[in-house]
């Protein structure tokens, strides 16, 4: 089994030769490509219950599990790595995610590892104004006119689609609808 991507498969050494570990590397993938790898369940529901000490707990119904193998999961962190090229975001940059942990989360990360970028992981457990900070940070290195940089940052708990209204089918967005539903966040 091959993979087409255009990072590199092959990891050079000094001497200009292919890396033994990095052959061993595909060849162990090659024989294991079709084992699963990373498993998710799909959110099916959610509802909250109070518990007799008046602590509400949240209760999640989850579907089975999806699973993605070793060979589809190198091909996504192999096509991660070459969008990442393609923008032109060079070795030793910064990137953020943000994004909850989970199976697509890993799949950037490694994509960022295989282009040796440092990752700021941005979780919306960290708030508002810390998520901003270090959006910041990362803005600042990539040489963002102050303009670029968010001086805000609002989550916002429900999706934007095309059912929502928020954006158009095409996901863009449609600005005027967001700035009436925002107006008082935005001009706060």
């Amino acid at each position: 089994m091959r993979f087409a991507t255009t990072v590199s498969l092959h990891r050079w050494n000094l001497f200009g030769r292919v890396s033994q570990r990095w052959l061993s590397y595909l060849s162990t993938l090659e024989r294991i490509a079709c084992k699963p790898l990373l498993g998710s369940r799909e959110l099916i529901s959610m509802e909250t219950e109070v518990n007799q000490d008046g602590r509400s707990c949240e209760k999640l119904h989850l579907g089975n599990y999806r699973w993605i193998s070793y060979g589809e999961a190198f091909k996504a962190v192999c096509n991660i790595a070459s969008g990442l090229l393609q923008l032109g975001i060079g070795k030793n940059d910064r990137i953020a995610i943000f994004c909850e942990t989970r199976a697509e989360w890993l799949l950037a990360l490694q994509g960022c590892f295989r282009r040796n970028l440092t990752v700021v992981t941005a979780y919306a457990s960290l708030g508002e104004h810390a998520l901003c900070h270090s959006l910041n940070e990362v803005a600042k290195q990539a040489g963002l006119d102050r303009f670029e940089i968010p001086a805000k940052i609002k989550l916002i708990p429900e999706p934007w689609t095309p059912e929502s209204g928020k954006v158009t089918a095409a996901l863009k967005l449609k600005r005027e609808i967001i700035r009436k539903a925002y107006a008082d966040d935005l001009y706060a």
